[in-house]
C-alpha cells in the first residue's frame, strides 16, 4: 500500500481555513485567533502531519533552529578546547529562548580551511539564522552570507571590506592596556610583546592596546617579537608550530627586559619552554603574562600563569542573544556587544618595586 504524504492544502480542506491560516500555526504568528488555532491544531494531529523544514525553512518559514559553524578543523566536542565554552554558552541561551541547535560538524573535502559553501551553497540554509567562531575566518563566506542577507552573528569582531556584521567580541585593547599598567605598577619598564607574524583581528586589538599602554606610561616599544607560523592551526598538545627561541629570550634578558606579554596562552607556553632552556628563570629573572585562557596540559609543569581570562561562555550567550534578536525583527542596522575580561593572577609576575 502507497502512503500519500499529507500537506498544507489537506490541513486547511480539513480543518476549514485557509493554507495561509495554516503556515501561521505552524509559525505560531499572533494573528490566528485561539479558536482558530486549535482547530488548525486537532486537523493536523488527526491526519498525522509532520512539515518537511527544509522546505519550510527554503519557503521563508521558521524553523527555531540556530546553526553553529567553527572555522576549526574539528568541532570543540571536549572541555579543553578553547571553544568549548562558546558552546555552552550557545546551548544555555538557546535553550531559555526555545530555539533549537544544529551544529555543522562534517569536513568537506581535503582543504584545510572550512567553508560553509564547500558544496557551491550555503549549507547554514536549514537553520533560521546561524552562529559562526574560530581563528581560521573564512572572511569570503561572510561577505556571501552579507549579500545574500543570511542571518548571522559572528563571536570575534571580523573586518570585511563593505559589509558591517552583526558581532560580539571582548576588550582586548582596553584589558592589554590595563596588563601594561599593572606591570608598570609593579616597577616594570622594559617590557617585551610577542605575537604572531600575521595578526588576525583579535591579535590587531591586542596589539593596540599594547602600543597604547606603553605610550600614554612613556615607556619604549622597542620588543616586539613577530612570531611566524609554520602551521595554520594549533593544537593543545603541541601549540602553534611557530615558536618562540631561547636565543630570542636570551637576547631580551640580555637587553634588560623584565616582563613579557604574549598575544595569547599558547605562545605563553611556548616562552616558558624556550626560557627553560636558556636557563632563564619565571618569574624571578622575567615575568609573564598571557592574553588568553592557559589550557593546554603542559602548563601543568610550570608556575601558575597570570594572564587574560576571555569571557568565552558569556560571549556565547550574547551572540545567541544578538541572533534572535535579528530573527524577530527587534534589531535593524548592524549589532555589536563588547563583553571584559578579566585578569588572574598567578605566579608568573613578580613585582620589583624598590
Amino acid at each position: 500500500m502507497t502512503y500519500r504524504k499529507v500537506t498544507i492544502t489537506d490541513i486547511s480542506r480539513d480543518a476549514g481555513v485557509s493554507k495561509r491560516t495554516v503556515s501561521r500555526v505552524l509559525n505560531n504568528s499572533p494573528l490566528v485567533s485561539k479558536t482558530t488555532r486549535e482547530r488548525v491544531l486537532a486537523s493536523i494531529r488527526r491526519l498525522n502531519y509532520h512539515p518537511d523544514i527544509i522546505a519550510r525553512s527554503l519557503a521563508g518559514g521558521k524553523n527555531r533552529i540556530l546553526g553553529v559553524f567553527v572555522y576549526e578543523p574539528s568541532f570543540p566536542l571536549e572541555s579543553p578546547d578553547f571553544y568549548y565554552p562558546f558552546l555552552l554558552g550557545i546551548q544555555a541561551k538557546a535553550t531559555t529562548l526555545d530555539y533549537n541547535l544544529l551544529l555543522y560538524t562534517r569536513r568537506l573535502g581535503p582543504e584545510p580551511q572550512r567553508s560553509v559553501y564547500m558544496e557551491g551553497v550555503n549549507m547554514l540554509r536549514v537553520a533560521d539564522g546561524s552562529i559562526l567562531l574560530g581563528v581560521q575566518t573564512n572572511h569570503e563566506d561572510l561577505r556571501r552570507l552579507h549579500e545574500e542577507e543570511y542571518p548571522f552573528v559572528y563571536i570575534g569582531r571580523r573586518d570585511v571590506p563593505g559589509c558591517e556584521i552583526d558581532h560580539v567580541t571582548a576588550n582586548y585593547a582596553e584589558m592589554t592596556g590595563y596588563i601594561v599598567q599593572y606591570l608598570f605598577d609593579k616597577g616594570h619598564r622594559r617590557i617585551a610583546y610577542v605575537q604572531p607574524g600575521t595578526k588576525r583581528e583579535p591579535d590587531q586589538d591586542r596589539f593596540k592596546g599594547f602600543l597604547e599602554g606603553m605610550e600614554m606610561l612613556g615607556l619604549s616599544a622597542d620588543w616586539v617579537i613577530n612570531v611566524e607560523e609554520a602551521s595554520q592551526y594549533w593544537t593543545l598538545n603541541s601549540g602553534w608550530e611557530g615558536k618562540c627561541t631561547p636565543a630570542q629570550v636570551a637576547e631580551l634578558r640580555a637587553q634588560g627586559v623584565t616582563a613579557v606579554i604574549t598575544s595569547n596562552a599558547l605562545w605563553a607556553l611556548s616562552y616558558l619552554q624556550a626560557a627553560e632552556e636558556a636557563g632563564v628563570r619565571v618569574p624571578e629573572d622575567m615575568s609573564l603574562v598571557a592574553l588568553s585562557d592557559p589550557l593546554a596540559p603542559a602548563f601543568r609543569r610550570y608556575p601558575p600563569l597570570t594572564y587574560l581570562s576571555v569571557p568565552r561562555r558569556e560571549m556565547g550567550y550574547a551572540a545567541v542573544e544578538l541572533l534572535v534578536n535579528r530573527l524577530e525583527g527587534r534589531v535593524g542596522r548592524p549589532q555589536s556587544r563588547c563583553l571584559t575580561c578579566h585578569l588572574v593572577e598567578g605566579a608568573t609576575v613578580r613585582s620589583i618595586v624598590e
